[in-house]
């Protein structure tokens, strides 16, 4: 069985997050990547494929809303002539979205139908919290829904099942 390669795209406010999964995904046997995002190229250059590896799975780890992704703000003069200068709605994504990958977001209401409806219409599965989930519990659904994956040999929606089962808060995620 080839070796699973996991993307993971560090939002701001996620670095305890990434490195803990980082840690455990690697443990699990994957191959895992990081790559940070300080600015919105550094986005939209995950969300359009445009890294040295491919993914099997990419997990965005970071904050979001009912708006979407919620990004860095810069200096207006740092940004370059064709970056966003907000958070990444789901109409941004969809302007950028190119990858086929699993998909999971461990951001706060990323869950929602619209921002489901771009990564599904792209040919992704996604994987996110609906609501606003506590941060252990997001870094809960992950490990565990890695676990299931990748120790147990489940299937992405068995996986999905079994890591949104822990708990109330794990149950908040969806999969489009």
């Amino acid at each position: 069985m080839k070796q699973p390669v996991i993307l993971i795209a560090a939002l701001e406010g996620a670095a305890a997050e990434a490195a803990a999964l980082r840690s455990a995904l690697e443990y699990f046997g994957a191959f895992v990547a990081v790559k940070w995002i300080g600015r919105p190229r550094d986005f939209m250059d995950v969300l359009n494929g445009k890294l040295p590896i491919a993914p099997d799975y990419v997990v965005i780890s970071g904050h979001g809303d009912e708006d979407g992704f919620i990004m860095n703000k810069l200096g207006e003069a740092v940004y370059e002539a064709d970056e966003p200068k907000g958070n990444f709605t789901p109409e941004e994504v969809k302007k950028y979205l190119m990858i086929k990958s699993v998909v999971l977001s461990t951001c706060c209401a990323t869950g929602g139908a619209a921002m489901a409806d771009v990564f599904r219409k792209a040919g992704c599965a996604y994987i996110a919290p609906a609501d606003y989930v506590e941060g252990n519990s997001a870094l809960m659904f992950v490990l565990r829904f890695f676990y299931e994956l990748l120790q147990n040999k489940a299937s992405v929606d068995s996986a999905f099942k079994a890591a949104r089962a822990v708990d109330d808060e794990t149950g908040l995620f969806v999969m489009a």
